[in-house]
Order: structure tokens, then C-alpha cells, then sequence
């Protein structure tokens, strides 16, 4: 047989699902670079698909060829329409083959793809075979020579277009191949005994802290706004878009105390928040274990914490989220008042921005609870609220609203805060201002300004002040009671902070007092994938001294 022609039905499904998926990118981001880089990409791999099939159907049995085609083509179709959903949120995280797990592939499929979604997928499948069926195509005639300089062209360009353009899209396939690539140090095998400090990962209340003690308290009203995903050199560039006279940073200035080298430890929303309220780091990815809060979380939350604290001195403490339901953990916590979106109120306000795009978090832009947020500044009850922000959880609301995170904050804030004014509060108050984590994905998390992140505090008798002392979630705590509790000290400064990747990325990295930083990936063998001043030696010795930690963190369950 010279031609073959048994492939015209294959090659239908291809072009209907490609036509399907580029409606799906372009209902899923306006990024028209974004849209045109990964979809170029898209078809390079389905005909990569197409003619292997026809390439291996040259030399095997069309009864094995069939199969391991449909295989590949369920695949490559479910991972590029999921892309496509999540365009926005996935163009610039990076997930390899090597950092998927099974537990980590069970928390998505519950908590973040929506079972609509789910059920949209299976009707497209369904609709796309039907007609593919029905569509009459003349039978295409490709000659073997063709099929095999066809393969040889497309596998070319499937390779080469990655390295010219990889770096406008994202793709498990592409960064699967960076990761295999990367520049890389293996990590010395040390057999010394590293001095262990506890203190390093975990400055929750002790005893010996008096976590009873009732000193004066300087502020009646303390407001903790945790902003998502925003680091400092991303947050000092978005601010500069801000006229001055609605600038609530700018015209704040002179009472605000600054922190600039203050870091996450971890780079997940619920760690973060899990390590700012209980002083303790988790030395795990957030979403990689389906009984993660069994396991794990739920020893952090017992400690004695921050709402715990303010419970004990009168506080009224609320937990504000302008989504329809609160993180899990967050209600472990014994917070008197948890307010999130009424369900009623869900897209009841055309002016507001609202989304389900995943399945936990149905929720609106962080004006949906203004309201309630003022409530409680006006209350005459001393305060403390801790309010999670969702502007920017997903990018599509950046995309909508044309506004980076930063720049809505900045609005929300002032708002805020003339509100204060207005009602005679401001100056019984403490708003305090933080990234919960910095910039997210593999590749941006080499960079040490991924985890340094804003934290600013402002209120009407603090003094100008930019503070370089070497900080992070794990010293929130101590910072927020020496400007709250009169006469609580804590010694400033550390030698070193560890912190913990995003999930699926499998990194530790650290950063010291000398400014050596350094990031180990924990997949497989660990390796060291970056450093920054400081040898493999030191890394292995720093990496060492986190896996004494870890053993600790699991033998005290």
C-alpha cells in the first residue's frame, strides 16, 4: 500500500477541537499575545499527534496505532482546555511532569476545577465526535514520503518554537523540557552535625512569652488587610500609576513604618496566612495532600495565636472575606465573627466583578463587603479583623477591571481610611498592610525578590520610618504586638529565613543576613537549582538544618 487514507475522521476530530479551544482562550483572557502563542503552540502538537499516528501506522498495525492515538489525543485535549480556562492564572506558573502527585491531582479535581466545567468538557467531547461523524470530508491522500517529511517538520517545530517563544505561554510539556535542562548543582552530602535551632521556624507563644498578660493596649481598632500575591518591587511599580491625591500610601507617608526586607515563608495563600496568625512555619506545599489539615495544619491552629490573644484581651476578632465561604483552616481558628459573601449577594451588584472560576472559591471583588468593613470600624467594641483580600486570586480580574492588585488595594485602603476620618476613628486605629506571598511559579521563585513582600503599618501618632532588619511571616506576631501591647518587646532581625515554594514547584529556598540566598528543589535527589553567594556547601548545610526541622515538625503531631 503506497497511500494511506484511513485517517480523515482523526484528522476532523483535530480541527473541531482546535476550532473549540481557541473560543475557549479567547472567552478566557483578552492577553491577545497569550492567546496567539500558546494556540500556535496547540496546533504544533496536535499535528505532532496526527503524524506520529500516521508515521507509526507506516510501520505497525492501525489496531495498535488507533488506540495510543485516542489516548494522546483525551490527554493533550483535557490539559489544553484546562490551559485555556485558566489562561490568565497559568501563563506564568510553571508545572513539569516531575511535580505532579496523586494527592496533588485529587485536591484540584475537588477544590479547583467546577464541576460545571467538568460537565461543559464532557458535552464538548461528546458534541466534537458526533460532528466530526456527520461532517463529510473527501478523503484525504497523503503519500508516505509526505507523512514522513510532515512528521520530521512538525517534530522540528514543536521543539524549536519553545525556545523562541516559551516565554509568552505556558505548557507542561515546555516546562517539563526546562526543568530536565536547567543549570543545576547537586548538594553535598554532609556528615556533620548542624546545631539545631527551634526558634529559627517557630516563635508561637510560650509560657515563659506571658501570653496572659494584660498590658495597655494602644490601639482600640487594629485592621489586618492581607493583599494576595504582590512583591515589593511589584508593588513600588504599580503605586507609581496612582495620582498623588488619591495615592493612600503617598499621602500616609509621614505616618507609616515600612518594612522592606520583609519575606514570606511561604508561597501558598493558606500557609502564609496559617504562619502570619500562628508564628509557625509549615514545611510543606499547601494543596499536595488531601488530608492536609489532619496531617498538618491542624497542630499549627491549636497553638496559642494571634486571635487567641486578642480574644483573651477583649477583642472583638473577625475574619472578613468577600467570598461566599471561608478558607477551612481560617475557621478552625476561634475568630468571634467569620463574615463572607452572602450567597444572595453573590453577583447581586452589576457594578462589582464576580467569579466561580474554581470550585472554593465563588466570590466578588473586595467591595462586596465594604459595607461590613465599615460596620466594624463605626462598632464602639475594640477590634481586631483580619480581612483576606480576593482582588487578583485569579487574573481575570485584572484582566476585567484593567487595575493591577496594587493600584485596587491602594483605592480600597483610601477609601477606608477617609471613611475613619470621617467617622472620628482614624485616630484610635491601626491599619496594617500585607502580601500574604510574593510572585508565584518555578522559575520566578529563583528569584529572591518572589518572597520579599510589602508590610506596612499606618496609623495617625507613628513617625516616617523605612526598617531594613531581615523579617518575615514567622515575626508578624511580635511586630503587630510591639505596636499594639505597650511594653511588648522582641528581638528585631534574623540570621536567616527559610521558605517554603508553591505547590507543585518542590523548592526550599533561604535567604541570610549577608544576603546569600539559595533555592533547592526537593524533588527527587535534592539539588540545588539556584544560588546567589553561596556554595553548594553552605546550601547543603542550610537544606540540612530545614530537614532536621521537618523531622521535628513530624514527630510532634
Amino acid at each position: 500500500m503506497s497511500k494511506l487514507n484511513f485517517y480523515n475522521y482523526k484528522l476532523k476530530l483535530i480541527i473541531l477541537t482546535l476550532v473549540c479551544l481557541l473560543f475557549v482562550k479567547i472567552f478566557s483572557t483578552s492577553n491577545v499575545s497569550l492567546i496567539i502563542s500558546s494556540y500556535v503552540f496547540d496546533v504544533l502538537v496536535y499535528a505532532f499527534i496526527f503524524f506520529l499516528f500516521l508515521f507509526a501506522s507506516l510501520k505497525i498495525s492501525r489496531k495498535l496505532t488507533s488506540p495510543i492515538f485516542y489516548i494522546l489525543y483525551f490527554y493533550n485535549t483535557l490539559q489544553c482546555f484546562m490551559y485555556a480556562y485558566f489562561a490568565n492564572d497559568l501563563s506564568n506558573k510553571a508545572y513539569s511532569f516531575f511535580s505532579v502527585k496523586l494527592d496533588t491531582a485529587i485536591f484540584v479535581a475537588k477544590q479547583i476545577i467546577n464541576y460545571k466545567l467538568i460537565l461543559l468538557c464532557l458535552l464538548i467531547f461528546v458534541a466534537i465526535f458526533v460532528v466530526a461523524y456527520l461532517i463529510k470530508l473527501d478523503k484525504l491522500i497523503i503519500s508516505r514520503k509526505a507523512i514522513k517529511i510532515c512528521f520530521f517538520v512538525v517534530l522540528g517545530l514543536v521543539i524549536v518554537y519553545p525556545v523562541i517563544f516559551g516565554n509568552y505561554f505556558a505548557n507542561p510539556y515546555v516546562d517539563t523540557i526546562r526543568y530536565l535542562f536547567e543549570d543545576r548543582k547537586e548538594l553535598v552530602d554532609l556528615n556533620i552535625d548542624i546545631n539545631y535551632d527551634f526558634n529559627l521556624f517557630d516563635k508561637s507563644f510560650s509560657q515563659d512569652l506571658n501570653f496572659n498578660f494584660d498590658p495597655q493596649m494602644k490601639y482600640k481598632k487594629i485592621f489586618v488587610f492581607v493583599m494576595e500575591e504582590i512583591p515589593n518591587y511589584m508593588f513600588y511599580k504599580d503605586i507609581k500609576k496612582v495620582p498623588v491625591e488619591k495615592n493612600f500610601f503617598e499621602k500616609n507617608k509621614e505616618n507609616s513604618i515600612v518594612y522592606k526586607n520583609y519575606y514570606t515563608n511561604n508561597q501558598d495563600s493558606r500557609t502564609a496566612m496559617l504562619t502570619m496568625l500562628s508564628s509557625t512555619l509549615i514545611p510543606y506545599e499547601s494543596y499536595s495532600y488531601s488530608d492536609w489539615y489532619s496531617l498538618y495544619a491542624e497542630k499549627v491552629i491549636k497553638k496559642q495565636n494571634l486571635v487567641d490573644y486578642f480574644n483573651d484581651n477583649n477583642y472583638n476578632t473577625t475574619f472578613l472575606i468577600s467570598d461566599v465561604g471561608a478558607p477551612f483552616e481560617i475557621t478552625k481558628y476561634n475568630f468571634k465573627n467569620i463574615i463572607t459573601l452572602k450567597e444572595e449577594d453573590y453577583g447581586a451588584d452589576e457594578d462589582l466583578i464576580c467569579m466561580h472560576l474554581i470550585e472554593f472559591e465563588k466570590a466578588c471583588e473586595d467591595r462586596a463587603v465594604f459595607g461590613q468593613l465599615k460596620e466594624l470600624a463605626n462598632n464602639n467594641e475594640k477590634q481586631f479583623v483580619y480581612q483576606e483580600l480576593i482582588y487578583g486570586h485569579t487574573l481575570k480580574y485584572i484582566a476585567l477591571k484593567d487595575q493591577s492588585r496594587t493600584e485596587y488595594y491602594n483605592y480600597y485602603f483610601d477609601d477606608f481610611y477617609n471613611y475613619l476620618k470621617e467617622i472620628g476613628k482614624s485616630d484610635e486605629t491601626l491599619i496594617v498592610i500585607v502580601s500574604d506571598h510574593g510572585e508565584k511559579g518555578y522559575f520566578n521563585e529563583k528569584n529572591h525578590s518572589s518572597y520579599n513582600v510589602p508590610l506596612i503599618f499606618v496609623a495617625s501618632d507613628l513617625e516616617q520610618e523605612e526598617n531594613y532588619d531581615l523579617l518575615s511571616h514567622l515575626n508578624f506576631k511580635d511586630l503587630l504586638l510591639s505596636y499594639v501591647a505597650q511594653g511588648y518587646n522582641f528581638e528585631k532581625n534574623n540570621d536567616i529565613i527559610f521558605s517554603i515554594g508553591s505547590t507543585s514547584t518542590g523548592l526550599v529556598s533561604y535567604i541570610d543576613k549577608n544576603n546569600n540566598f539559595a533555592v533547592v528543589s526537593s524533588i527527587s535527589s535534592p539539588y540545588v537549582v539556584f544560588d546567589n553567594g553561596a556554595d553548594v556547601n553552605y546550601s547543603s548545610e542550610k537544606y540540612l538544618l530545614f530537614n532536621k526541622y521537618l523531622d521535628y515538625f513530624n514527630s510532634h503531631k
